[in-house]
């Protein structure tokens, strides 16, 4: 015999006399609470789980499967086999040759691609290596298409930043 209170399977019972207030006593197939589910007025069993990954909707008195939404994490390897050998990283590396200063932001740059992995690091060392190609004659910041290549790059590899064409 199953206890129900409040539309709800809450124990078991030998007897339906002397019951809490509220309670009521259903007849219901000998199992186990949990492989049975109030339907209406009436206990039934469950119908078998299909798997480890559904799960009893008690509103609905039906198995489901648990969704989820997948959060998409940055690929960092992918962004770095992008980047590598394209005429932008030609172009940094050009800068880096050039003065400390775009030496300096473009280590920072493959430190963040390698190790680091922050994207509050990528958009400050992308800043820093802008700033320092902007000032060097002959090479000068990333053009529009170049800009337009890079997001191309970061929104294929699931990052969420976009450079601008301004500094």
């Amino acid at each position: 015999m199953f206890l129900i209170y409040d539309n709800a399977i809450v124990g078991t019972a030998t007897q339906a006399e002397n019951l809490p207030e509220g309670f009521i006593a259903l007849e219901g197939p000998n199992l186990p609470i949990e492989e049975v589910y109030l339907d209406g007025s009436d206990i039934k069993a469950k119908p078998p789980k299909p798997s480890e990954a559904h799960y009893w909707d008690g509103e609905l008195l039906e198995w489901k499967i648990f969704h989820h939404d997948v959060t998409s994490f940055p690929d960092w390897d992918k962004l770095i086999s992008l980047l590598h050998n394209s005429p932008e990283w030609a172009r940094a590396y050009a800068a880096a040759e050039r003065t400390l200063k775009a030496n300096t932001a473009y280590t920072t740059l493959l430190t963040t691609l390698s190790s680091f992995r922050r994207l509050e690091n990528l958009e400050f060392a992308i800043a820093k290596l802008r700033e320092a190609m902007s000032g060097i004659a002959g090479i000068g910041d990333f053009t529009s298409e170049e800009i337009t290549s890079i997001n191309q790059k970061l929104t294929d590899c699931g990052f969420d930043l976009q450079l601008s064409e301004a500094l």
